[in-house]
């Protein structure tokens, strides 16, 4: 995959002019990658596009590692919000526990 530091933010649809261009495509972590990565399946199931075989030799390898990267990053947000609410209902809980232990103090 092209890539580099001057590699600008851009929309799924624009990142696939960008690849069939031989231009630099890069993933960002604030990027929506669930809408990216439907936006790349459509464009390499496409037949005028990543579903035409001469087009395929070229686009194929990098627009799946594009959007492995994608995936990399959906996921670590997933993780990071389920890792979220499991602390926020510990931290609802322990708040809830030393509240119980106050009043029972005071009773």
């Amino acid at each position: 995959m092209i890539q580099d530091e001057d590699t600008p933010r851009r929309d799924p649809v624009s990142e696939n002019m960008a690849l069939l261009n031989g231009k630099p495509i890069k993933v960002f972590e604030e990027q929506d990658h669930a809408a990216h990565m439907a936006v790349h399946q459509q464009f390499i199931n496409d037949p005028r596009f990543g579903g035409n075989e001469q087009a395929k030799q070229v686009l194929y390898g990098q627009m799946l590692a594009h959007i492995g990267q994608h995936m990399a990053f959906l996921y670590q947000q997933q993780m990071q919000a389920q890792y979220q609410k499991v602390y926020l209902l510990q931290l609802v809980n322990l708040m809830k526990n030393l509240e119980k232990k106050k009043l029972k103090k005071y009773l």
